[in-house]
């Protein structure tokens, strides 16, 4: 058995939005209704609002994992099986998640448009 493998593999499509969320509530109160009205699985997002450590206003049933500069981050929801946690560095986090073709590794990473003036100032 492989290190990433699961007792369980999905067989329903996997269905995956991208967001920026510009740290907003509001844009966070959003997820849970948009997962349901066009059936999202997994959210890849950046500039999540963060509170404690935590992508703030995400139902605690909701798998969350987090950047360690928060500005990336994964939700999965419970409807998922058992997604892996691979890493996470200073702009990107990464799971693994079983489908029924192989495994599929989600990436969020986040990219400052002031990366290059940060870099040179």
């Amino acid at each position: 058995n492989l290190p990433w493998s699961t007792s369980s593999t999905t067989t329903t499509a996997i269905d995956v939005i991208q967001i920026n969320l510009a740290k907003s509530k509001v844009a966070i109160a959003h997820l849970e209704k948009l997962a349901s009205e066009i059936n999202i699985n997994h959210f890849l997002v950046q500039e999540p609002y963060v509170k404690e450590g935590k992508i703030a206003g995400v139902p605690r049933k909701w798998h969350q994992w987090l950047s360690s500069n928060n500005k990336a981050g994964i939700i999965s929801l419970p409807s998922t099986n058992n997604p892996i946690f691979i890493c996470s560095t200073t702009n990107l986090t990464a799971i693994k998640i079983q489908t029924i073709t192989g495994p599929v590794n989600l990436i969020s990473a986040y990219s400052s448009p002031y990366a290059e003036l940060q870099d040179t100032a």
